[in-house]
């Protein structure tokens, strides 16, 4: 069977590609995650991750965890998610070429909350340098599945992208509706 090396973004994220891929691929993973802040929140997506790959027993590889890179390359960028999607997914090319996988994808394609058509087109870019084939499938239709699937497994369930700017958002959508609440619900948002 061919492999696929997937670039894992947590373990919930894993689930449901996990249950696409594994019937044409041996899935490998690979955790590059540069981009999750604080490091204790890296950890914990990390931990969720491994425990999914063991139980999925797929092979699980950790990149290395640079945040200057991370922040080097987000620096001055309106853009900073089409950078961050790039960062990893070039660190997941390599790896694979590395490895002589001549597969790859991520699991941000599950996400509703990303921006699949830039990922796609980033992926595509990338498989095309290193000479390999990206695997771009949308598979947003189980991000629910997905998410049950790791809630009954007593996964953690992040409320926020990983990075510091989603973090910070997350903080102020919650002030703000809380100041909505407050004010009778005639505040602004």
């Amino acid at each position: 069977m061919e492999k696929i090396l997937l670039h894992t973004c947590c373990g919930p994220c894993l689930l449901y590609p996990a249950k696409k891929l594994r019937s044409s691929f041996d899935v490998i993973c690979f955790y590059s995650n540069s981009n999750i802040h604080p490091q204790a929140e890296y950890e914990k997506r990390r931990e969720n991750a491994i425990v999914t790959a063991n139980k999925l027993k797929f092979l699980f590889i950790e990149g290395k965890y640079d945040p200057k890179v991370y922040f080097g390359v987000i620096k001055n960028r309106k853009n900073r998610c089409e950078a961050c999607y790039t960062l990893r997914l070039e660190e997941t090319g390599k790896k694979a070429k590395e490895l002589e996988i001549g597969n790859f994808s991520t699991t941000l394609l599950v996400s509703p909350y990303q921006d699949i058509k830039k990922i796609q087109e980033i992926g595509k870019k990338i498989a095309k340098r290193y000479d390999l084939t990206f695997h771009d499938s949308d598979f947003r239709e189980g991000f629910k599945e997905g998410r049950e699937m790791a809630f009954h497994s007593g996964l953690y369930l992040q409320k926020f992208c990983g990075c510091s700017f989603s973090y910070i958002e997350k903080f102020e959508s919650k002030i703000n509706l809380q100041q909505e609440r407050g004010n009778g619900g005639t505040g602004s948002i």
